[in-house]
């Protein structure tokens, strides 16, 4: 079993590690998804499993941020309603890291195509 004194220490660390990376991205305004090199009123903060279940967000680009919510508009409604268990909120978080990594997915074969077909 796992002392408090560790369980805090790890919980701050990672708690800081999120928070510099968090900085990182948004100091260069570049979309962690697409790539995107954008101006800074352009990233917004998407909450990953939606406010309801999570603070945990990642920032990204508005028309990455437009795509994510479009995906969690279409998950079961249930996603909406507060005070869901620890295990259902974590159900979310995985469904939103999902739709994060198919998006960046896409987003990378887009980026291929065109570079393999001389598109700027």
């Amino acid at each position: 079993m796992m002392s408090k004194e560790f369980y805090m220490a790890n919980q701050a660390a990672l708690r800081n590690e999120h928070l510099a990376i968090d900085s990182i991205i948004k100091s260069g305004f570049w979309c962690p998804l697409c790539l995107l090199q954008v101006r800074p009123c352009e990233m917004q903060d998407h909450h990953i499993a939606g406010r309801q279940n999570s603070n945990l967000t990642i920032p990204v680009c508005l028309r990455c941020h437009q795509l994510l919510s479009l995906k969690q508009s279409k998950w079961p409604k249930d996603w909406i309603n507060p005070g869901k268990s620890p295990e259902e909120r974590i159900k979310f978080i995985e469904r939103g890291l999902r739709d994060i990594q198919v998006l960046a997915e896409q987003e990378i074969r887009w980026l291929k195509w065109e570079q393999s077909n001389g598109v700027d």
